[in-house]
């Protein structure tokens, strides 16, 4: 029988990835975030198009946030 070894994680699943400190709690928050935005899109039934109105970018921006893309998202722009 093959023994596996198990590491306990941190808590904070960017900072086991290997990430600094600094850039995985920046990670964290823009995910908390990304996911708020996520909820409150699906939670009033927007279609891309509507949110794309209501949150004033383009629809391209808002099919990468509901497929949970952060790249090219700053933490203020996700504010």
């Amino acid at each position: 029988m093959t023994r596996t070894t198990v590491t306990k994680g941190s808590g904070n699943v960017f900072r086991d990835l290997g990430f600094s400190e600094e850039k995985s709690i920046e990670l964290i928050l823009k995910s908390s975030l990304l996911q708020a935005l996520q909820e409150t899109i699906k939670g009033r039934g927007w279609k891309q198009v509507e949110a794309a109105d209501q949150l004033e970018i383009d629809q391209a921006k808002v099919s990468k946030l509901l497929a949970g893309q952060m790249a090219g998202f700053s933490i203020e722009r996700l504010v």
